[in-house]
């Protein structure tokens, strides 16, 4: 007997105009602290005041960063900004030790006992030159 499996397990189900239980916790939230916030603080300050947490609700719904919701992302963020963090580093003592410098040697530099001439002429023999 062959069972169906479902393809599409990482689909979250929809409760009411497409939006799932958690959507709709986040922006019911935004819109119960934005009645709030205008009833108490009027009409202007609430405005202004609920703007961030209605961004925030928007942004918790509906985006994602690399298959990752905004709340993760964002729980990242301020786990990073508020835990201490720890640097052990220290430089290593050494003592009495110089850097060397190494030259390498370059064939073609001119030495007082090799002349260029005599290496041009070399050169010209054993590329076999004949001028017409």
């Amino acid at each position: 007997m062959q069972y169906k499996v479902p393809q599409n397990l990482d689909i979250k189900d929809t409760v009411i105009f497409g939006l799932s239980f958690m959507q709709m916790i986040y922006l019911g939230g935004a819109i119960g602290l934005f009645i709030l916030l205008v009833l108490f603080l009027g009409f202007l300050p609430g405005i202004i005041f609920s703007t961030p947490i209605a961004i925030l609700a928007v942004l918790f719904s509906f985006y994602q960063i690399n298959n990752q919701t905004f709340v993760t992302i964002f729980q990242a963020m301020l786990l990073y900004a508020f835990r201490s963090r720890l640097y052990t580093w220290q430089r290593n003592k050494i003592d009495n030790i110089e850097p060397k410098i190494f030259l390498a040697k370059n064939d073609y530099a001119p030495d007082a006992k090799y002349k260029t001439s005599v290496r041009v002429e070399d050169l010209k023999t054993s590329l076999d030159f004949n001028p017409e």
